[in-house]
Formats: C-alpha cells, structure tokens, sequence
C-alpha cells in the first residue's frame, strides 16, 4: 500500500514538517544500483560530482608523474644494484613529470629503448 503521507526532517532541532503525498512531486533519474526506483536530483548530483573529482585527480597524477611508461629500457647484461639506481635515477631526473615529456633519450653502450603500453588514436 502506497503511503499517505511523506516526514521532512529537518536537521535544526527536533522539528518535523509533514506534506500529503499530493504535495511531493518526485524527480526520478536513471540509478545503476536501483533501476526501478530511480535516485533524486541530489543523489545524482553527488555522484556526477565524485567521479568529476576522482577523473581530476587521475588526470593530475598522470601528467604530473607520466604515470603510464612509454617503454622499457632493457640491457644485453645484467645491471647491478647500484649501476641499476644511477640509471634510474638519471632517467627520472631527465624524463619525469609533464614537462619533461618527448624529449630525446641517449642511453650507454649496451642498452636499448622498446617501446610499450598506450597508443591514443
């Protein structure tokens, strides 16, 4: 059975304001979660809100940091921890971040570039 009246309650003290259920005109938007009931304006809101915020903050790591590697380096020999760190770090001070993006690599004897991983069209 359908109710016959809706409670508003107001979050200012302990005051409640009912409204017949001719007075409500609910707005419906699609829900993932509830595909018969719907969610209100709000609720969809919210969640337009939290994933604008969630891609934005992706978007900033991936071009502050270059969060996707465009390659590997790989080596005919075995690099040794230490030769290993000064490579990288190297590498990260020449190559990191936005804007250090499409420059040139020169790499030692032994060691070469293979390109990987994401292709935009």
């Amino acid at each position: 059975m359908p109710p016959n009246h809706f409670q508003l309650h107001l979050k200012i003290g302990t005051h409640k304001i009912t409204y017949d259920v001719d007075e409500i005109i609910p707005f419906h938007y699609f829900c993932p979660i509830r595909d018969f009931l719907g969610q209100g304006s709000p609720e969809a809101a919210k969640n337009s809100l939290i994933l604008e915020q969630e891609s934005n903050a992706s978007n900033k790591a991936f071009f502050a940091n270059d969060a996707t590697p465009s390659g590997v380096i790989e080596s005919s020999d075995e690099l040794g921890e230490e030769e290993y760190e000064r490579l990288l770090t190297q590498w990260n001070a020449r190559h990191r971040g936005s804007k250090s993006r499409f420059k040139t690599a020169i790499l030692p004897p032994g060691l070469s570039f293979k390109p990987t991983g994401m292709k935009l069209h």
